[in-house]
């Protein structure tokens, strides 16, 4: 058994005198009424005899010294079991330089129409992080590669902070590889055990022949993580233009242009990712589209688990019964 407080028990040094006083006077004040008064009229004085009085301060001594047991604080180290119930979203946002290109006209917010792809997904993201205040949000890039800049906090402020110093990963192409972002929620929910869910945002153009991810799919259904797609770009397409890295890499202000791209959101790869996990894809251009990711997230509640956790468990509730 340990303490919080283990110096509470100086008290008992105080408590200990004042009993002995108490018993004292009692037991003076209980023998000057025998001396002076004929035992058959005591009883009109006191009811205490000299077994009862010891007793009665007896109990007095002993509840005070459980409340200074209370007091202290007692524990044990052991495992501490909570209903968790609450859910760890990932946004998971699409870096790559197609979504640098401008195609999307269709937004919640007036400020962000004629912004590039990913500056107006970065602005979905704020929206949503607004409508889920009591869920943990996680942030995720990727293009070729994918970086997790935060697991699921609570600290929503910090992930807003990190979106809006997102750029692209890349200048060199376009078009990504979706195996990497959903390995990296595998990873986590591997070691860390909880309610996941993501949204990925994405204009859902891919790099060829670098898209086998049916295995990553699979776990994630087994596991029960829906992955929610959310569609950035129109059917029409843009164009980008690459810039010479050599100008780049010397950030010189005026680069010349490599090559210029056309791109087109791409809605297959997104709609599986979706259909394949328990998710839904939803479009940007579909001006329903924050309503139905709402209703959609609500509906989803998460398995309750119970967490263990090593932790301290608090025995000073028993003195005090």
């Amino acid at each position: 058994m340990r303490f919080f407080y283990p110096e509470a028990f100086y008290l008992l040094i105080p408590w200990f005198l004042f009993c002995s006083l108490l018993f004292f006077n009692q037991n003076l004040a209980h023998s000057w009424l025998k001396s002076k008064i004929h035992q058959r009229f005591i009883t009109q004085f006191t009811r205490y005899t000299f077994t009862t009085l010891c007793i009665h301060l007896l109990i007095i001594f002993i509840a005070g010294i459980c409340l200074i047991y209370t007091l202290a604080s007692p524990y044990r180290a052991g495992s501490i079991e909570n209903l968790s119930k609450s859910r760890n979203i990932f946004f998971i946002l699409d870096s790559s330089y197609s979504m640098e290109a401008i195609d999307t006209y269709k937004t919640t917010s007036i400020s962000l129409r004629s912004k590039s792809r990913l500056e107006v997904s970065k602005g979905i993201i704020n929206e949503l992080i607004e409508i889920l205040p009591e869920d943990k949000i996680g942030l995720i890039t990727f293009s070729g590669s994918s970086i997790t800049h935060a697991t699921p906090t609570l600290d929503h402020s910090a992930i807003k902070n990190m979106v809006s110093n997102l750029s692209t990963h890349s200048l060199r192409g376009t078009g990504s590889i979706f195996s990497k972002p959903l390995g990296e929620i595998i990873h986590t929910a591997q070691f860390q055990p909880d309610n996941y869910l993501a949204i990925l945002l994405s204009d859902g153009e891919p790099i060829p022949n670098k898209q086998n991810f049916n295995h990553e799919l699979e776990i994630l259904e087994i596991a029960g993580i829906p992955i929610y797609t959310i569609g950035i770009g129109s059917d029409n397409g843009a164009q980008v233009s690459l810039f010479n890295p050599h100008d780049v890499y010397n950030k010189i202000d005026n680069p010349r242009v490599a090559k210029v791209i056309d791109t087109y959101r791409k809605d297959s790869y997104l709609k599986k990712i979706s259909s394949a996990t328990g998710g839904k894809y939803f479009e940007l251009e579909d001006g329903t589209w924050v309503s139905d990711v709402k209703a959609a997230l609500n509906s989803y509640k998460g398995k309750q688990a119970i967490k263990t956790a090593q932790g301290k468990i608090d025995h000073s509730h028993p003195a005090l019964i």
